[in-house]
């Protein structure tokens, strides 16, 4: 089926963002590792060079996410993850760039329990850099019930915080990687027939690996990043 790329750009051009990030992103070949595999051509998408608060794929979701915050007259944002997200050190660092307090519910008990280091280490420790506040609480199951509470809290005491779910996931989130589809077609074009695969690792740093010799498959992986090159990896989803 053909898709009217043009209308897809201008329909999603409709929805303003701040410009926190540096896009687009570098797509970068991984040449010895095609080379170590014999094959498929790989590339990454460097999600990690986003800019700001250390970079990461969340950035793209916040550039329009706290637009509506801003533009809602928030003087708060709260959000929250696991202990050391890199969903939360991106949320923490672009409410200081706004000049916004920062209240972060972190989930205890879905990951292994912190190691002594945890306070003074990674993203836990860039997180109280920022200015946020941080809130341990225990994992539910519901990756957005205390985060809820948190904002109920902060309206009672007349503070004005704006929700930004778990992993910045919400309609506004996923337009913003529906404007990489314009520009990703347009790459592609020099790979002639070739369509790519995307895997991601949910709370691992934010890479994006390309193969140009697979069929358009996504497919989620836990812990670490993972690499798939079969044109109909199990397990994998087809990419909208």
């Amino acid at each position: 089926m053909q898709i009217d790329r043009r209308s897809l750009f201008d329909r999603l051009a409709v929805f303003p963002r701040l410009g926190l990030a540096d896009l687009p992103t570098p797509l970068e070949p991984m040449k010895r590792l095609t080379a170590h595999l014999g094959g498929p051509r790989l590339w990454v998408k460097r999600e990690d060079a986003t800019g700001l608060g250390f970079g990461g794929n969340k950035l793209r979701k916040l550039d329009y996410v706290l637009h509506e915050a801003l533009s809602s007259g928030a003087d708060t944002i709260v959000s929250g993850g696991v202990v050391q997200s890199n969903s939360q050190r991106q949320v923490a660092a672009v409410a200081a760039k706004l000049g916004l307090a920062c209240h972060l519910a972190v989930y205890h008990g879905r990951l292994e329990s912190p190691t002594p280091e945890y306070k003074t280490s990674g993203n836990a420790f860039l997180n109280r850099l920022f200015g946020a506040h941080l809130h341990d609480v225990p994992w539910t199951g519901d990756r957005n019930a205390a985060i809820r509470t948190l904002v109920g809290d902060l309206e009672a005491k007349g503070h004005r915080p704006y929700f930004v779910p778990y992993g910045v996931s919400n309609a506004l989130g996923a337009v913003a990687y529906a404007t990489t589809i314009p520009r990703s077609n347009r790459r592609q074009r020099n790979w002639a027939s070739h369509q790519p695969l995307s895997c991601t690792a949910p709370e691992a740093p934010a890479r994006r690996l390309v193969s140009s010799s697979v069929q358009p498959w996504q497919c989620q992986t836990r812990g670490s990043l993972g690499l798939i090159s079969t044109p109909s990896p199990r397990g994998c989803e087809p990419m909208s």
